[in-house]
């Protein structure tokens, strides 16, 4: 299938429905003719710029279909093969900067994309939630028009629900007892992540480890607090994420880690199995933020076990820092002085 989920180390998987998605390229899709962004005649309502439905004010909720509509318009982030497309227009309020927009729940494999007044496309988005889109703090200007286009991959459609609302930024503040920070330098293009990298990092595979508190620390002992970063950085001319693997040392096989986690941008997290030469498999998973968090509990034996953070997609998709910050908070680790240097998969092998 187009989209099926492989979990491979080589860079350029993207994941979906299964978390099976490791890597930190973004993948490529098939590039097709893509017709000129010049509306038809009006038909029906809402099938181009002409008879746009009206969002009158915000938040603002709908559900409709894009089957029997016309094929109007093109986006610049995905395939675009003859998909129906509907049009939404709105007017910027006073005192709005952004909006957030989701197709998340939707039956099809969605594509959302918005216009400023000129029809110059200022937000695009294929796969956010799954196989539906989202775009998260597209840029307006109050008193503008701006028409959002609920279009789909290649020629898929169907039934859709939409939700706008003006965006409100996640700002999370690293607790002051938590365990040093990350430390991953600053997201530039041409960046090679030797930090924490794991297994896209070859080849020498660098882990950072997670320690849990000891006696006489601010926080219960086996805890720790975490603030790490993670983003997206152009290399080659490829759009990449950065992905983060971690180390953690498991208490007693009758106590789990107990993992809860924040972004300010949807983040995945991971538990993974397996090993960089032999393969690696995502055990289960979650999605952290924006300013939600996320549960995991890793049980099974004492000793070492792996996890992962990383932005569900690979671009940013407000178009602004490239780099963005995540919190997680553990318990159930194994009490140990607290490292500050990730290391490679040899020398943690060796451990063990």
């Amino acid at each position: 299938m187009r989209k099926m989920l492989v979990l491979a180390l080589v860079l350029g998987m993207v994941g979906m429905a299964m978390a099976s998605d490791t890597g930190n390229q973004a993948p490529t899709k098939t590039p097709g003719t893509y017709p000129e962004n010049v509306p038809n005649p009006i038909r029906q309502a809402g099938d181009t710029i002409f008879s746009a439905t009206t969002i009158p004010g915000l938040p603002y909720n709908d559900s409709g279909t894009t089957v029997g509509y016309t094929d109007d318009y093109a986006s610049t982030c995905f395939f675009a093969g003859g998909a129906p497309d509907v049009v939404y227009v709105y007017t910027a309020g006073a005192g709005v900067e952004g909006l957030d927009i989701s197709l998340c729940g939707s039956s099809y494999d969605s594509g959302l994309y918005v216009y400023d007044s000129g029809l110059n496309e200022i937000g695009c988005n294929d796969d956010y939630c799954g196989l539906q889109s989202q775009l998260d703090n597209v840029p307006v200007t109050a008193g503008q028009t701006y028409y959002i286009i609920v279009d789909g991959y290649s020629s898929a459609n169907g039934a859709y629900v939409i939700s706008v609302d003006a965006h409100v930024p996640c700002i999370l503040t690293c607790p002051t007892d938590s365990n040093p920070p990350e430390g991953e330098p600053p997201l530039v293009d041409d960046y090679v992540d030797n930090w924490n990298g794991g297994c896209n990092t070859t080849p020498g595979y660098p882990f950072q480890h997670i320690s849990g508190a000891m006696v006489g620390s601010t926080i219960p002992v086996g805890s720790a607090v975490f603030c790490g970063v993670s983003g997206w950085y152009l290399s080659a001319g490829s759009q990449f994420r950065d992905t983060d693997w971690f180390t953690l040392t498991k208490a007693s096989a009758g106590t789990n880690i107990e993992i809860t986690a924040d972004a300010e941008y949807q983040s995945y997290i991971f538990e993974l199995t397996g090993t960089c030469a032999g393969g690696v498999t995502v055990a289960q998973q979650a999605i952290a933020g924006p300013c939600s968090p996320a549960t995991m509990s890793i049980s099974g034996a004492a000793g070492t076990h792996w996890f992962w953070v990383g932005s569900t997609v690979f671009a940013d998709p407000d178009g602004g820092d490239n780099m963005y910050d995540y919190t997680v908070w553990f318990t159930g680790l194994s009490p140990e002085i607290v490292s500050t240097e990730p290391t490679t998969w040899g020398t943690i092998k060796a451990l063990y």
